[in-house]
């Protein structure tokens, strides 16, 4: 879920649910910051325990802008059409390897 573009920010909203059940929450915004945008989230356990410290967010710069994609660290954002965009995001595994994975959102 995401506010429209607001005084300079943008709020969002998402919800992952695996095999019928909330696996986890992401809150944030992204904002203009230094002439550029900022995506801060923060992630929450299905109970609202939260994945990151109290003051810390998991921070993406945006680095490039093409028609249709923004480019933040480790996350682009593509729109497909005026009802569906895809996100990817570079997800590190604990053996240091990296993946990257699409999630595809539709407008309803």
């Amino acid at each position: 879920i995401w506010s429209p573009p607001t005084d300079g920010s943008m709020m969002f909203s998402f919800r992952l649910i695996d095999k019928g059940a909330v696996s986890f929450y992401e809150f944030g915004h992204i904002i203009e910051v230094d002439d550029t945008l900022l995506l801060q989230l923060k992630h929450f356990d299905s109970d609202l325990g939260g994945w990151e410290q109290k003051d810390e967010t998991v921070d993406f710069i945006l680095v490039k802008v093409e028609e249709n994609k923004f480019y933040f660290d480790d996350f682009t954002i593509e729109r497909i059409s005026d009802t569906e965009i895809n996100m990817y995001v570079e997800v590190s595994e604990e053996e240091g390897t990296s993946n990257e994975i699409t999630f595809n959102y539709h407008r309803q």
